[in-house]
């Protein structure tokens, strides 16, 4: 199989009824753009093809089970990390479904909130954050001043949204505060034994 012409490799997938899926960018942090990306299951493809593709050809490889494609535009992002500081690129997409990478929200393409507005169970990525703050929400402070939570392995390390919000309405006394107030969970940041997060809410 040496010196694949390139029609030879696509003819090479077809043949063995392998899925492969060809994006034209990958929105992802800290990969190149400017290249598109080849995605298909690598289990049994002949070195020769994938070194073709790679090298020759000059895309990105990647595994089907691991990139997805943004809803509007159709590039690549990651679906599963590939360290502990990873966070997605991209919004999930929760009464459509599936998801809008971090270019499309940004574009203004999407509507940031959807899926996370009053939700205790899913938090924005922290690049999304700057977009929270144009909408008018504000990162909340509690009465001793502190604005950030961590859950995590350490001991210590187990707040909770849920929690969170059950305190703030005790230390207010105001029983009307998801009444009068949409908040949403964003991260902060991560790494292998915690997550740092924060909550931002908005008078309705």
């Amino acid at each position: 199989m040496k010196n694949l012409t390139k029609n030879q490799v696509f003819k090479y997938f077809e043949e063995n009824n392998i899925f492969f899926k060809i994006h034209g960018k990958i929105e992802e942090m800290g990969y190149d753009r400017s290249k598109p990306i080849f995605i298909t299951n690598w289990s049994g493809v002949p070195e020769e093809v994938k070194e073709r593709i790679e090298k020759t050809m000059d895309y990105e490889i990647g595994w089907s089970d691991e990139w997805m494609s943004c809803s509007i535009c159709d590039n690549a992002v990651r679906s599963v990390p590939e360290s502990f500081m990873w966070e997605p690129s991209y919004i999930i997409r929760e009464r459509e479904g599936g998801i809008i990478c971090r270019t499309c929200v940004q574009d203004g393409e999407f509507e940031l909130l959807h899926g996370y507005l009053n939700t205790t169970t899913r938090a924005v990525p922290s690049w999304a954050i700057t977009l929270l703050q144009n909408e008018g929400f504000y990162l909340y402070s509690d009465m001793g001043n502190k604005t950030t939570y961590v859950s995590g392995l350490h001991d210590g390390m187990n707040d909770r949204p849920d929690q969170i919000l059950d305190k703030i309405v005790k230390e207010t006394e105001n029983q009307d505060f998801f009444a009068k107030y949409n908040y949403v969970f964003a991260v902060r940041e991560t790494s292998s034994y915690c997550s740092i997060w924060s909550l931002y809410i908005k008078k309705k």
